[in-house]
C-alpha cells in the first residue's frame, strides 16, 4: 500500500513537471550564458593544437617543433578570445595573490552581477596606483571603469595603463594651476577690484578662474584689461603690498560626466574615490559631490535605469609591506530613488542632466 501511494506522488510530481510552461532564465544568467559562448570562439584552435601535439611526433616530426606549433595555435585562441584588459587584469590579480598574504572581501555576494550599472564608491584611496586592482578583486567585477585623473593619464606609462583598462580622466583645476605674469594689489575701497603690475589678464584669466595670492582665493567675474579685473564676491585686502599670484582656471567637466552616462547605460561599472585624491590619513577626506550628480544625471538621462550604489570599504594592513594583510568591506547596494529624481530634475532627457546645470 505505501508503494503504491510513492508511486501515485511520483507520477503526480512528474505530470506537474510537464505541465509545466517553459520559463525564460534571468536576465544575469543569460547574460553569464552569452559571455561564456563568446568565450568559446574559435574553439576548433585548441582541439587542433591538441591533435598537432599528439599526431605530428609519430609522424617523424621533431616533438619541439610540434609543441612549437601547437603553443601557436593556443595563442592564437587567446588572442581571438582573452581582451588586452583581460589579460592585463588577470596577471594584476595573481600579483596581489602573491603579494598579500591575505586577501578578504566580506560581503561579495551583495554586488550586483556584470551587466547591471552600478557605482563603486571606494574609500579610503591610499594607493593611487594599486586600489583599483584591490577593489576589482574584491567586488569579483572585471569591468569597473575607473575615473583617473587627466594629469596621471598624461604620463606615458600610467596613461597607458589606464587607457588600457577604459578609464575615465577627470581633469582636476589643482593639477592646473600655475604661476601668474607680474605683481597684483587689491584696492581697499570695495575689495572687488584687483588691479596688476606687468600682468596679463585678458590671456592669463577668464571668469570663474581662481586667483591666489597672501593667502588669500578669490573668483574672476569679469576681465577689465591686462592690469585690471573685477572680483565675483568683495575679499578683505590682505596687505597693501604688490604681490605675486597664482592661476587656479575653471572646468568644465560636462565631457567626462557623459562618459560615465554612457557607461552606466552600457551596463558596466563606474569606480570613483570620492575624495579626490590619495593620502596616508587614518580619517577619510572631504567627499566630492560627484557620487550624487553622476547618479542622478544618469537616472535623468535614462529613466528606469536600475543603477545601484555600493560602498567598498578598504583596509590595508602594513599594506606597504611584502605579504601584508588587506581587508575589503562592501557595504549594502542602494538603489536611487525615483522621486528624488522628479524632484530635483523633473524634466527627463540630457539637457536637464546635471552636468548641463549651470
Amino acid at each position: 500500500m505505501q508503494v503504491a501511494r510513492n508511486n501515485y506522488v511520483l507520477r503526480t510530481q512528474l505530470s506537474r513537471r510537464r505541465r509545466r510552461p517553459c520559463q525564460s532564465p534571468p536576465p544575469a544568467a543569460a547574460t553569464c550564458a552569452a559571455a561564456a559562448v563568446a568565450s568559446m570562439r574559435h574553439l576548433w584552435l585548441l582541439w587542433l593544437a591538441a591533435a598537432v601535439a599528439a599526431c605530428l611526433p609519430p609522424l617523424s616530426v621533431p616533438p619541439l617543433a610540434a609543441l612549437g606549433l601547437s603553443a601557436c595555435l593556443v595563442l592564437c585562441w587567446v588572442c581571438l578570445n582573452v581582451s588586452a584588459k583581460q589579460m592585463f587584469v588577470t596577471l594584476m590579480f595573481g600579483i596581489l595573490d602573491i603579494f598579500f598574504r591575505e586577501f578578504v572581501a566580506r560581503n561579495r555576494f551583495k554586488v550586483p552581477p556584470e551587466g547591471t550599472p552600478v557605482i563603486f564608491v571606494c574609500a579610503p584611496h591610499a594607493n593611487q596606483f594599486l586600489d583599483p586592482f584591490v577593489v576589482m578583486c574584491g567586488v569579483g567585477r572585471a569591468d569597473v571603469a575607473f575615473l583617473t585623473a587627466a594629469k596621471s593619464m598624461r604620463e606615458r606609462f600610467v596613461g597607458a595603463i589606464a587607457r588600457l583598462l577604459q578609464s575615465i580622466p577627470v581633469e582636476r583645476s589643482n593639477d592646473l594651476t600655475a604661476n601668474g605674469t607680474g605683481t597684483v594689489w587689491l584696492s581697499a575701497e570695495d575689495g572687488t577690484t584687483l588691479l596688476g603690475r606687468g600682468t596679463r589678464f585678458t590671456e592669463e584669466l577668464h571668469a570663474k578662474d581662481t586667483v591666489h595670492w597672501c593667502g588669500v582665493a578669490a573668483q574672476i567675474g569679469s576681465i577689465d584689461s591686462d592690469e585690471k579685473c573685477t572680483l565675483l564676491d568683495a575679499v578683505r585686502p590682505p596687505s597693501g603690498e604688490w604681490s605675486p599670484y597664482k592661476v587656479t582656471p575653471h572646468v568644465d567637466q560636462s565631457a567626462m560626466f557623459v562618459e560615465v552616462y554612457k557607461a552606466l547605460e552600457a551596463g558596466t561599472a563606474v569606480g570613483i574615490f570620492p575624495e579626490g585624491g590619495s593620502h596616508d590619513r587614518p580619517s577619510l577626506l572631504p567627499l566630492k559631490a560627484g557620487i550624487g550628480i553622476m547618479a542622478l544625471g544618469a537616472i535623468t538621462r535614462h529613466r528606469g535605469l536600475p543603477l545601484q550604489l555600493v560602498p567598498v570599504g578598504l583596509n590595508y594592513f602594513s599594506g606597504h609591506r611584502f605579504r601584508s594583510r588587506v581587508f575589503i568591506d562592501i557595504g549594502e547596494p542602494c538603489a536611487v530613488r525615483e522621486e528624488l529624481v522628479r524632484a530635483s530634475y523633473p524634466q527627463p532627457g540630457p539637457e536637464s542632466s546635471p552636468s548641463a546645470q549651470p
